[in-house]
């Protein structure tokens, strides 16, 4: 594929609550403007639904965009939104299209692998119940058995006493 560097423009807005600054502000609608201009050039959806005993468990729209953005301008501006103040990000990037389909594979990989992982831990789990199960069905035929040991080894109340050989 050809790399295409393009130039592209985005827009984010934050709506600033009592304990953030002004540059929380610019910082968080700066992201979401920086995230707008990258969705123009390239996103990746997928739909992801689990089935289990024939009841949908889990039903998805993922949505991925990642990238290196160049900012080549930007505009902030303030307004008060009646007791808010909203801070408003404009600003024009450059965007290489062939970075951002390659930070779209890693992250897509690094998903597949932390499902994976999820995966592998729910059968870690459900191994270390069947061994504790397991293991308290063991120690409760132990006991068991050491019980109608014992009962074997003492005279019942119905025998006869025996005294000792001379």
């Amino acid at each position: 594929s050809q790399a295409e560097v393009r130039v592209v423009t985005g827009t984010g807005e934050h709506r600033m609550n009592d304990h953030e600054t002004k540059t929380d502000g610019i910082r968080l609608a700066t992201e979401q403007a920086k995230k707008q201009a990258l969705e123009q050039v390239a996103s990746y959806l997928e739909s992801v639904t689990v089935v289990r005993d024939l009841d949908v468990t889990l039903d998805e729209i993922r949505s991925y965009t990642a990238g290196m953005v160049l900012v080549l301008d930007q505009h902030v501006t303030t307004a008060l939104n009646g007791e808010f103040v909203v801070v408003r990000v404009e600003l024009t990037a450059q965007v290489n299209t062939d970075e951002v389909a390659q930070a779209i594979a890693t992250l897509r990989q690094n998903e597949d692998a932390r499902e994976q992982l999820l995966a592998l831990r729910r059968d870690v789990e459900s191994l270390q119940q069947e061994l504790d199960a397991t293991r308290l069905e063991l120690q409760s035929i132990s006991a068991r058995m050491q019980a109608s040991d014992a009962a074997v080894l003492l005279p019942s109340p119905d025998s006869p006493a025996q005294s000792p050989p001379d």
